[in-house]
Formats: structure tokens, C-alpha cells, sequence
């Protein structure tokens, strides 16, 4: 309805939450600042990535990739278990990847039943194409924010992580993290 125009639809959708859960401020709600967040981050990608050659490329897919850049061939189930993926839609998006050429599916040599995931050569030929619109993306969204505001929201982000406790937090954090930040 609002789509374009942030704050018509933030304000829109607090009304209308307010209405139904009447003494939760969600205004002043972290989880739901970084839920919307999240979404629009992802439908301006979907966006950007729209008009692309590689048809079918999203959000997701850009996600997998990533958690496979950093950290080398990754089980189906560890994916799930970092991504904000249900394991249906995992196998959509792999499929996807796997039609176009960028990643490989195969059973782990020590457990036939483990599904592992890896990318391709031909990831290094399209990776500056998919960082070119998350770099658009990502501009367009912190623009008139300070280098010392943008090091905050990161140093922020990394103790919400932190607090989480994710189960397999070590290799999230291994991902991500200067190796000095990783056992604080």
C-alpha cells in the first residue's frame, strides 16, 4: 500500500499491530525494527536483482552463496540452521543455483545421508555481478550515516548475535567476526 514511502508504512502497519495487540510498544521493539529491516533490505535486493540476466536469483540464493564464500562446502541442514530458510524452500533455492552453474550438491563420503553443498567455478565469473547490486543496495541504505554510526550498528549487531546464543555460534561467528571477537 505504502510501499514507497517508509515511514506512511511503518506508521500504517504500528497502527495496525497496536490495534490488535494492544501494550506491546513496537516502536520501541529491536525484534521488530530488525525484522523490517531484514524485509525491506531483501525486497529492494529482489528488486535490483530483477532486471538480471540469471533469472530466478534473489535474496536467498545470494545467502546461500555467501555462507558457502565464507565458509567452504556447508551441509543442507547447517544452512537451514544460519539462514532464515525453511528446508522446503532450501531445495528450491538450491536447485536454482545448481541450473545455473553455481553450486554443487553432493553426500558426504563419511554419511551417505548428509547432503553437502559447495560452489562452483563459475561463482568467481558472476560474484563481482552479485556484490555490484548488494553494494547498491547496501549504498542506498545507509546513506547519511557516519563511518562511526555504521562501526556502532556492527559492534551492536555482534552482541544481539552473541546474546542469541545460536547453537552452532562458533561457526557463525568464524564467518563473520575478527578472530579476536569470536570468545569474548
Amino acid at each position: 500500500m505504502f510501499d514507497d514511502d517508509f515511514e506512511k508504512s511503518t506508521s500504517y502497519w504500528l497502527g495496525l499491530a497496536s490495534q490488535f495487540l494492544i501494550g506491546y510498544d513496537f516502536q520501541q521493539s529491536v525484534c521488530f525494527w530488525m525484522s523490517l529491516t531484514s524485509h525491506l533490505f531483501e525486497n529492494d535486493l529482489s528488486n535490483e536483482l530483477a532486471n538480471t540476466d540469471l533469472e530466478g536469483i534473489g535474496p536467498p540464493h545470494i545467502q546461500i552463496m555467501t555462507v558457502l564464500a565464507l565458509g567452504g562446502e556447508t551441509s543442507q541442514h547447517e544452512i537451514v540452521l544460519l539462514l532464515p530458510i525453511e528446508p522446503s524452500e532450501l531445495l528450491r533455492v538450491l536447485d536454482r543455483l545448481e541450473q545455473h552453474g553455481l553450486i554443487e550438491q553432493f553426500y558426504a563420503p563419511e554419511d551417505r545421508q548428509k547432503k553437502m553443498v559447495r560452489l562452483t567455478e563459475k561463482v568467481t565469473a558472476e560474484w563481482a555481478f552479485f556484490i555490484q547490486h548488494c553494494v547498491a543496495v547496501e549504498e542506498q541504505a545507509t546513506a547519511g550515516l557516519s563511518g562511526e554510526q555504521l562501526q556502532e550498528l556492527q559492534a551492536t549487531l555482534t552482541v544481539i548475535w552473541q546474546n542469541l546464543g545460536l547453537e552452532f555460534k562458533q561457526k557463525v561467528a568464524m564467518l563473520v567476526l575478527p578472530e579476536s571477537e569470536i570468545f569474548k
